[in-house]
């Protein structure tokens, strides 16, 4: 049986830590540490009406709505490091909060402290930061790890510029696909590792917006994505076993029946390249998938189409509904029925009769 002290002692310890942090450590504050050298803001066009979604997804897009939405650059001189969990920035030894690209309501983690003191740096005269929060998940990956170098290259900042990754996501598949495909040009690109500080007399640190039709044309053009009228095939995501969260569907061989049914292609992402899950998803005329990072691929599609989003109760956000809305993508979701298990990696079963409906009447 589960102590249920476990989780309130763990909240308090995390509290305590946070506390102490923020309270004891030497820190500065970035309106003084950072030159804020490009920012823009934006009214978010979602309209007051919601759409039709979940109504935990609906909650969460009311909240999203209040938020601001901003792209920006801070410029950080120093003697400045770069920490290794997740991009914070220390100025002559303080740590700089809010110096990572950290939305509204995300918590930036605890540094490494001990690196930023003493010990042997490399060293440059500047970097542009690429890192983020959840930078190894394909979803951030693509909507805001990449952007960055947008905003750099809007600039104009140098060539001669070398952008920093961290050793985790240089590790990841996608991102040495990315490098091979060509993406940073004759800039050069530092793998940080896990227990490394940066230092440099200059960082800078881009944020783009959030689910932005601009960012993603140009990463279409950047990565080779075509441009298809047509209305393309089906394809179903399927999350299959290096998957790294297991919200995978206990009637998993009724899926497949259903999808071969109705003439479905069904595909793992996770098997693909890079350029090869560009040139499916550029091309697919119908996703249909549960919610996971493996939609996010819908903004490399450039013509007519539809999302079929398949939620577990209490799980999801509202990217793929916003990324299918800038595609100009038609939009349904269902729900998935008895999930087992914690939340964000609970087992479910896919309800198949509803779903074979709304495939008939997509696929007509």
């Amino acid at each position: 049986m589960a102590n249920p002290y476990t989780k309130p002692l763990h909240l308090v310890r995390k509290r305590i830590v946070r506390w102490a942090e923020h309270g004891l450590m030497p820190a500065i504050e970035r309106e003084s540490a950072a030159q804020l050298i490009h920012h823009e803001s934006r009214q978010k066009d979602w309209g007051v009406d919601l759409p039709d979604l979940p109504e935990h997804i609906q909650a969460l897009y009311r909240v999203w709505q209040t938020d601001p939405d901003e792209s920006w650059v801070r410029l950080y001189r120093g003697p400045a490091t770069l920490d290794p969990v997740a991009g914070l920035v220390f100025v002559r030894g303080r740590v700089v909060w809010g110096s990572t690209d950290a939305r509204p309501r995300v918590r930036e983690r605890s540094p490494k402290w001990q690196v930023h003191w003493g010990g042997d740096h490399r060293r440059f005269d500047a970097v542009i930061s690429l890192r983020s929060i959840f930078e190894t998940n394909y979803f951030h990956y693509l909507n805001d790890v990449l952007p960055k170098l947008r905003l750099a290259e809007q600039l104009g900042l140098p060539e001669s510029i070398p952008v920093v990754v961290s050793e985790r996501l240089a590790a990841c598949r996608f991102f040495a696909d990315t490098v091979r495909l060509g993406f940073f040009g004759g800039r050069q690109v530092i793998v940080q590792g896990a227990r490394e500080a940066i230092a440099a007399k200059e960082i800078y640190v881009p944020s783009d917006f959030d689910c932005d039709r601009v960012a993603y044309d140009w990463l279409c053009d950047r990565l080779g994505a075509g441009c298809h009228a047509d209305k393309g095939g089906a394809i179903y995501v399927h999350r299959g076993a290096s998957s790294p969260n297991r919200r995978g569907y206990r009637n998993e061989a009724e899926v497949f029946r259903l999808m071969a049914r109705h003439g479905v292609r069904v595909v793992d992402p996770a098997e693909y390249s890079l350029a090869e899950q560009i040139d499916l998803f550029s091309r697919a005329g119908l996703v249909i998938g549960p919610h996971g990072a493996g939609l996010v691929n819908l903004l490399f599609r450039r013509g007519p189409g539809d999302l079929l989003e398949l939620f577990n109760p209490n799980i999801g956000t509202p990217h793929y509904y916003l990324i299918a809305r800038l595609r100009g993508l038609g939009y349904r979701w269902r729900y998935n029925l008895s999930p087992q298990g914690k939340e964000n990696v609970a087992s479910s079963e896919m309800d198949i009769a509803a779903v074979e409906l709304a495939l008939k009447e997509l696929m007509g």
